[in-house]
């Protein structure tokens, strides 16, 4: 079985891009979804109902194909949490820079 693992990190990603894409976007719905969540006075339904349970199935989705032993545990945290963590950061900065187009360039 150990065999028919990917032997790089970008041929891991290739394999199972399908089971690690929920994960890269999450970063990006959970931010721009708390805002519009919050812009309509629901924060916190939208975190309890929509975000806590994408996260952990996005989580579980990402980390299936080292479960069944398809990637080796280093690839599958680089693409499972590395990157989406990256995302992440790139999410923020550009929720924070669409704040600041909106209010006209002042502080966000």
């Amino acid at each position: 079985m150990e065999s028919t693992q990917p032997t790089n990190l970008w041929g891991a990603a290739e394999s199972y891009w399908r089971s690690f894409f929920p994960a890269w976007i999450f970063p990006f719905v959970f931010f721009y979804g708390g805002a519009v969540s919050d812009s309509l006075g629901h924060p916190d339904l939208f975190f309890v109902v929509v975000a806590l349970p994408l996260f952990f199935w996005c989580f579980f989705r990402a980390t299936r194909p080292w479960l069944h032993h398809q990637v080796k545990y280093w690839h599958c945290i680089f693409w499972a949490m590395v990157v989406p963590f990256l995302i992440g950061i790139v999410a923020v900065g550009s929720r924070l820079a669409l704040l600041g187009l909106l209010h006209g360039g002042g502080k966000a």
